[in-house]
């Protein structure tokens, strides 16, 4: 827990408890700020050590900026040989100093005898608003085991100034009470700003890792059960972080500065490749740190998360939306969860988009889908897709997203009825010897086609009446048939003028033609 004044900002004029009551006797601090360091260094120092670029880095405009930086404090209480103090020795000065080492018999005389006193008073301590000093009054109320009442009974029950007439507000603008008068919101220790910030992910709250109290009193807060000051937080981690999953081995822990088991951290992801599913509180998660590039379950090519994840990430490996990130849901595609998550649309799931994001037909990832699946070509009831792929049951289906595009084709059911052992060129973008398109060992006796090896991204033009089959078929069956008398023979396929008898509403069509079965009339 830190001293109740630790997060005064090093510009603030530490003015509120200066005279909370009049001087009582003799002076134990001779020399003060307020008094007298402060005016000394506004005639002789302020001209350097103050604005936005200040010599050094170095600020006398205020009581805390006087006494330095945390890390490396300027003035000592108590230490004659505190920089401030050898800098503006009259003895080793440089040549910039030596015109202020005048003030140096005053300055040693606050920092040494006064030990950084910042006013002058019997009722409080010098240290009393020093951090760094043992009488700070941060520290004097730790001991006191947070009681605040007992500021409040100069201060008023408010901290508004109560009989000393002197505001806490001053300093502590929400009152002393509040958050973040021990800690900053949040605080700047740790990572606690890159959880709140939301930098890689959904902006946590304090409460996914702590209990998160309604008053600064609460017990458990401040106080261990006993009611004593307590040392350190209470980890107590939240629904987010606890999140069950087939990878995590134990709850959720925090232990030598070590997070353990976390889902924000992969715990759920079982990831053999992500190296930091058990980050170091004072580390940075970088990405990949907790699920791999890619993850262990994707194929080692899949490296372009916006391919499927495109409501979290950007091209480029980079995170597009954190408000979709470590959210306890993997968003796939547009997070609908269904197959045009990631192609298609709701109203079907073949493409157009493809997993690149293409609606042109001349794109390969595009090609005839949509005739294929919608039937648009009027020869045929829609073609399932699973002629064509192994159509997965869930995403992590063996064959589905555990290999690097582009999508396997596996022919199955339809495209490879009666005895059709078809083929798929990617190169010229061609499919051969499907049933669909003329394959099979009855029409392989038909010459008369015109076209059995489509192909793909040349748009419905490949798709006719005789493209699979002459008009009529060259076999000693159809001897002496004349198209369009189809339907003599096939009348529950071929309307009389010629046509395709495709019937229901669209997406529910159906049809006897390229059923994987010839009807022939009784």
């Amino acid at each position: 827990m830190r001293a109740l004044c630790g997060v005064l900002t090093v510009g603030l004029v530490a003015a509120a408890c200066s005279r909370a009551r009049p001087p009582q006797g003799d002076l134990a601090q001779a020399v003060s700020w307020e008094e007298d360091v402060a005016p000394l260094f506004a005639a002789n120092c302020n001209s350097c050590h103050s604005g936005s670029a200040p010599a050094g880095g170095y600020r006398t405009t205020s009581y805390l900026e006087a006494l330095g930086p945390k890390s490396a404090r300027v003035a000592v209480a108590g230490d004659p040989d505190s920089l401030l103090l050898r800098t503006i020795d009259p003895a080793h000065a440089d040549a910039v100093h030596a015109k202020v080492s005048g003030a140096s018999a005053t300055v040693r005389a606050w920092v040494v005898e006064g030990r950084l006193s910042f006013f002058r008073s019997q009722v409080h301590p010098g240290g009393i608003l020093n951090p760094a000093d043992p009488e700070f009054h941060g520290s004097l109320l730790r001991g006191l085991n947070w009681n605040f009442g007992i500021c409040a009974g100069c201060h008023g029950a408010d901290f508004s100034g109560g009989k000393a007439g002197v505001s806490c507000t001053q300093c502590h603008a929400q009152g002393p009470t509040a958050c973040d008068t021990c800690h900053g919101q949040p605080p700047d220790s740790g990572a606690h700003k890159a959880h709140i910030q939301g930098a890689v992910g959904r902006k946590l709250d304090c409460s996914d890792c702590h209990v998160k109290p309604a008053r600064f009193d609460d017990r458990g807060h401040l106080t261990t059960a006993d009611g004593k000051a307590r040392d350190t937080a209470t980890i107590t981690f939240g629904p987010l972080a606890s999140l069950p999953g087939p990878g995590r081995a134990a709850p959720p822990s925090f232990s030598g500065g070590t997070c353990s088991n976390i889902y924000c951290h992969g715990a759920t992801l079982q990831s053999a490749t992500a190296p930091g599913l058990r980050p170091s509180w004072g580390g940075s998660a970088q990405c990949g740190s907790c699920h791999g590039l890619p993850p262990a379950t994707h194929h080692p090519s899949s490296t372009e998360c916006s391919a499927c994840h495109q409501l979290t990430a950007a091209q480029g490996q980079k995170i597009g939306n954190p408000a979709f990130h470590v959210d306890g849901v993997v968003q796939v595609g547009d997070g609908s969860g269904t197959c045009s998550a990631c192609h298609g649309t709701p109203q079907s799931a073949a493409p157009p988009r493809d997993l690149s994001g293409n609606a042109s037909p001349s794109a390969l990832g595009v090609g005839a889908h949509q005739a294929h699946l919608s039937g648009t070509h009027e020869l045929s009831a829609p073609i399932a897709c699973s002629a064509c792929h192994q159509v997965p049951a869930e995403v992590h289906s063996p064959g589905h997203i555990d290999h690097a595009l582009p999508a396997t084709v596996v022919f199955s059911g339809l495209a490879v009825s009666d005895g059709a052992d078809p083929t798929w060129d990617r190169t010229s973008a061609t499919c051969s010897a499907t049933y669909c398109h003329g394959g099979g060992l009855t029409m392989a006796q038909d010459t008369a086609f015109k076209l059995r090896k489509p192909v793909w991204t040349l748009g419905t033009s490949q798709a006719f009446c005789g493209s699979c089959h002459g008009l009529p078929p060259s076999t000693a069956a159809h001897a002496g048939v004349v198209f369009p008398d189809c339907s003599r023979c096939h009348s529950s396929t071929v309307a009389a003028n010629g046509g395709i008898i495709v019937s229901g509403p669209p997406g529910a069509r159906t049809s006897t033609h390229l059923n994987g079965a010839i009807d022939v009339n009784p």
